[in-house]
């Protein structure tokens, strides 16, 4: 599977310990950059590993700060008025193996993504790659008045996965903060330390091996921009209680839309009855159970 994947990252407000145990070196990556006259150069960049993929371990040891995306029990302190600033004290993030911690391995200008990757006494799913101009600099596109194209190798883009291609608006550095180690930033590179998942991506690609999907989403501005209370960013908000800030959004209220996401028969059926389409699940054998 190969895929580009750039995302909107998020600085973090304090010092982030380095790893010393793992160190990263990112993979190259090329890619071609055109002009009317069919004239191209190649350009040179590189991958890099978001912080959710990494290891998070306390500094003076080697235990583990995060287990399934949570904060382990002793990290957390409910009186803590500051629980951001002790995790940056007291964790540090490591490097990364790419293609042995994650399946990630890059030639010319062919990038390759495993979906999972045995390593040691464990399993790693999935990752999310982002591409860099430099080792400090993410990599800027202007979609506008320009042509994008880009190669999926579908056959190995099975049933339940997606190969998919984002972009969103950010700074070329991350919008790093003057407080951000700089040692971090050295060790990691940016894409590494700081991140988001957007409340809505500028555009997306979806496909595998079945089928392929384009969507736009229209922006009401033209910059990223911090949203200012529950309704500012289309119902989203943030569970502020949580250790882990968890985003919600309500559902559009459709009469007859399910109200959970089983893949189960009533839940496959009923989205053709509410948008009036032909039930082609069904018509195909649904489920077969």
């Amino acid at each position: 599977m190969y895929q580009i994947l750039v995302l909107l990252p998020l600085g973090f407000a304090a010092a982030q310990h380095v790893g010393r145990e793992q160190a990263e070196t990112h993979p190259v990556l090329e890619w071609k950059r055109c002009q009317a006259d069919n004239t191209c150069e190649t350009v040179t960049g590189e991958i890099t590993v978001d912080s959710n993929w990494r290891w998070v371990h306390r500094t003076a040891g080697f235990v583990s700060c995060i287990e399934w995306n949570q904060w382990t029990d002793d990290m957390y302190d409910v009186d803590d008025p500051n629980p951001g600033l002790t995790y940056a004290e007291e964790c540090a993030i490591e490097g990364a193996d790419y293609e042995r911690s994650y399946g990630v391995a890059t030639k010319n200008n062919t990038l390759s993504q495993k979906y999972r990757t045995n390593i040691d006494f464990s399993t790693n799913y999935n990752s999310r790659l982002f591409l860099l101009e430099s080792r400090h600099k993410y990599q800027m596109f202007t979609l506008l008045d320009n042509e994008l194209a880009f190669d999926v190798d579908l056959s190995t883009v099975d049933c339940g996965l997606n190969s998919a291609l984002h972009f969103v608006a950010m700074d070329p550095d991350g919008a790093r903060p003057s407080t951000l180690a700089i040692g971090l930033a050295r060790s990691t590179g940016p894409g590494t330390v700081m991140q988001r998942a957007p409340e809505v991506l500028g555009s997306w690609g979806n496909s595998n091996a079945n089928s392929y999907s384009t969507s736009a989403h229209v922006c009401r501005e033209d910059e990223y921009y911090v949203c200012e209370g529950a309704d500012d960013c289309n119902g989203v908000y943030l569970e502020t209680e949580l250790r882990l800030k968890r985003a919600h959004c309500d559902l559009p209220a459709f009469e007859g839309f399910p109200g959970r996401s089983d893949l189960d028969s009533e839940y496959c059926e009923s989205l053709f009855k509410v948008f009036g389409d032909d039930d082609y699940y069904s018509e195909l054998g649904g489920s077969q159970e």
